[in-house]
């Protein structure tokens, strides 16, 4: 009984030692995801519709985004308080931002999951 209680724990030991956690998306990552997000089919259920963007090529697109924020906790007001790590990716003129409502695009960075900020 003692060993198997002993062979049970050392198992648990090791399982749970060689579990790993989902790395965090990097920016790169992350604007490459709002990239695609923008030009795709962003959150209609049809999944071969086409996003504002998608007369755009993916380098373009790219660059337009002007800066990178992890944030980590806040509240955006419009889209709600932020409790775990967040990408959120500002475009530079007004013509990019229309591509995503006029907000900036934001992806939780565990998930790599665009969030949904409309009304």
């Amino acid at each position: 009984m003692r060993r198997t209680l002993v062979a049970a724990t050392v198992l648990m030991a090791i399982a749970a030692g060689n579990t790993v956690e989902a790395a965090p998306l990097s920016e790169r990552q992350a604007r490459l995801k709002a990239a695609e997000w923008v030009r795709g089919p962003m959150f209609a259920q049809d999944r071969s519709a086409r996003g504002p963007a998608a007369v755009k090529s993916l380098d373009e697109v790219l660059g337009h985004i002007r800066e990178s924020l992890l944030v980590v906790r806040g509240d955006t007001r419009y889209c709600g308080v932020i409790r775990e790590p967040t990408w959120i990716l500002l475009w530079d003129s007004a013509e990019a931002a229309a591509w995503s409502g006029g907000y900036p695009v934001m992806i939780n960075a565990r998930t790599g999951k665009v969030l949904d900020c409309r009304s």
